[in-house]
């Protein structure tokens, strides 16, 4: 799936973000109104949960992002990312071909799931009112919601 950081456009809201549908990607657009996650700065944010079978392989702290890329042990073609950043008006963009959108609650907060059942990969999107989080790759559901409950 593609990642893109861009500047909005036309918006129509949807909750706490705005979605933006094209023909091979979905487009979340963050707005001032925005609530959820309570972190104010991206060293607010704490993972508590990292698969077993998953080692962090690169991680890359910059002042308004935090990225991490984690491999499997077992399985060198499954990974995920987990990318915390400040909103600063960006856009987050999901491939919507193949992914399905479920719109969940992560720990009274409002989620966006994307899934893909037939190749067992997707991503979670929290987003709050100046951070957002993505988590994305080869887990199951059960996987990257854990993942996402364990977020602080």
């Amino acid at each position: 799936f593609a990642l893109v950081m861009t500047s909005p456009e036309v918006r129509a809201a949807v909750e706490n973000v705005i979605l933006k549908w094209y023909d091979k990607y979905t487009e979340f657009i963050f707005t001032e109104s925005t609530t959820g996650l309570v972190a104010e700065e991206i060293e607010d944010v704490e993972i508590g949960y990292i698969p077993e079978e998953f080692n962090l392989e690169f991680e890359e702290r910059l002042e308004t992002q935090i990225y991490a890329y984690y491999l499997s042990e077992a399985d060198a073609n499954k990974f995920f990312t987990i990318n915390v950043f400040i909103n600063n008006n960006g856009t987050l963009a999901f491939d919507n071909e193949s992914l399905e959108y479920e719109n969940i609650e992560i720990s009274g907060q409002e989620a966006w799931l994307m899934y893909d059942d037939e190749e067992a990969n997707g991503g979670i999107v929290i987003v709050g009112k100046s951070i957002t989080i993505d988590i994305a790759g080869y887990l199951s559901k059960e996987e990257l919601v854990k993942i996402a409950e364990n977020i602080k």
